[in-house]
């Protein structure tokens, strides 16, 4: 039969084994928490400048890291490599806080941005990578290949692939100059003899005559010969009026001077 001080014993060990069961638990999660095979507490995206990209135009990235932990964060590093169809242009950060490295010229090429500060927690930074397209490029550039670490953590932290479609360029036209019209001599044309052909013989039915009305011709008054003598004209008649006119006066004055003043005398 079990005395009261040894169930006593058994629940003091019971509780003994539950608290070193939890500081276990808690120290094996810290512990974890600060494995280098963890991911840094940073988060990182990656914007294109545009949707559409023209092939043999230059394409911007904006990549931008966040430190999302509590303490700051040593030799942050940030790389980013040109998707295929694509050549670095360039790339830039905040001055007199990152250096900028570009591999030799070759596929693919990376860029390497190194912070020289601590990133601070709640801190966040912008980068910008300049690609330049290929001109024969087609379909879609996929930037997939962008990553963040910072020291004391083994694993980097990436961001999901940035999608970027390709156009062709719009065709230009070019005006061509018109051609200039250069004056050409007109030829000189020499007249050619024609020679004259003799008209065949051919025989001819014989043509019918058909009378004619000939209209008679208007009477032209014949040349008045030199001894002939002249035309009366309109003027003689109107001469002979006037005699006879002065005539019939003078008559009416001889009649008054004969019966009316002279037997008044």
């Amino acid at each position: 039969m079990k005395t009261p001080s040894g169930i006593a014993g058994k629940k003091f060990k019971w509780g003994i084994g539950m608290v070193l069961l939890f500081v276990l638990a808690s120290v094996s999660s810290l512990v974890r928490a600060q494995t280098p095979d963890d991911h840094p507490p940073l988060s990182i995206s990656n914007v294109a400048a545009t949707e559409l990209a023209v092939a043999g135009d230059t394409l911007t990235y904006f990549i931008t890291l966040t430190n999302t932990g509590q303490v700051p964060l040593e030799a942050v590093v940030v790389s980013d490599t040109a998707p295929t169809g694509t050549t670095v242009f360039g790339a830039s950060g905040p001055s007199g806080w990152w250096t900028t490295t570009i591999s030799d010229q070759g596929q693919p090429e990376q860029v390497v941005w190194r912070i020289e500060n601590p990133l601070l927690p709640g801190e966040a930074v912008t980068l910008q990578l300049m690609v330049t397209v290929a001109a024969n490029a087609a379909g879609q550039i996929v930037n997939d290949g962008y990553e963040v670490r910072a020291a004391g953590w083994a694993k980097p932290v990436g961001g999901p692939p940035v999608l970027t479609r390709v156009i062709a360029p719009t065709p230009t036209r070019t005006l061509q100059p018109l051609p200039t019209e250069t004056p050409t001599q007109t030829p000189t044309v020499i007249p050619t003899k024609i020679p004259t052909m003799a008209p065949a013989a051919t025989a001819t039915a014989p043509l019918a005559v058909v009378p004619k009305q000939v209209q008679s011709p208007t009477p032209i008054p014949a040349p008045s010969s030199p001894n002939s003598p002249p035309e009366k004209t309109g003027i003689d008649t109107e001469m002979k009026i006037m005699i006879w006119l002065g005539l019939g006066a003078l008559m009416i004055v001889l009649v008054i001077v004969f019966f009316v003043v002279k037997p008044r005398q």
